[in-house]
């Protein structure tokens, strides 16, 4: 019995390899293998990047990982509300409260903490809610996305180049016939799913 045991452990475990190291995603119009990229797919920095170059600085509304993330690059310029450490559990489930039902909690959140930005991971369902609701409201405007990262900003609340003031209507305005429905479709069926 040990040896079935230790035998189909041992299968598992090689299935598991091999569907790590070729677990694939689209990144630059083509598929590649995940552990071949130089950076991960989720890795922030170019919206953060983003944030310094335009001198965007103040309180950060992301969750605890990126809140992590903005410590160790941006404190004090950029500060999370919430991070990785969890100090306060009362303000990370004010947090999540916010995110789960922005209609409303989000803007009496955001007033308080004098939120004026914020930087979401869009890869992960959970935000769906309060991304349509950013999306939706006149105050919050779209104006940077690259992979799943987006920031929205307060309007009015910074001076930003006007391309990117542009950015959310352009998108808005944006037409798009079903080849390009058909092509995301073809892609959503492509993509590997992560197995952990």
């Amino acid at each position: 019995i040990e040896r079935l045991l230790y035998t189909g452990l041992m299968v598992i475990l090689s299935i598991a390899l091999v569907r790590i190291f070729n677990q694939g995603i689209f990144y630059e119009n083509t598929f590649k293998r995940l552990l071949t990229l130089p950076m991960a797919p989720r890795d922030p920095i170019s919206a953060i990047q983003f944030l310094k170059k335009h001198r965007i600085e103040g309180n950060v509304f992301a969750n605890d990982t990126l809140g992590g993330y903005l410590l160790w690059s941006s404190y004090p310029q950029l500060r999370p509300m919430v991070d990785g450490r969890q100090l306060d559990q009362r303000q990370f489930q004010r947090f999540l409260n916010a995110v789960r039902d922005p209609e409303h909690e989000f803007d009496r959140l955001a007033e308080e903490h004098q939120i004026k930005i914020t930087l979401l991971d869009t890869s992960s369902l959970f935000y769906d809610r309060l991304l349509q609701y950013l999306n939706a409201h006149p105050d919050w405007q779209f104006v940077f996305i690259d992979g799943p990262m987006v920031i929205f900003l307060k309007r009015g609340a910074f001076v930003i180049p006007q391309k990117n003031n542009e950015f959310e209507t352009t998108l808005r305005e944006a037409s798009i016939d079903g080849r390009d429905v058909d092509a995301l479709k073809n892609l959503a069926l492509a993509v590997k799913p992560n197995p952990w």
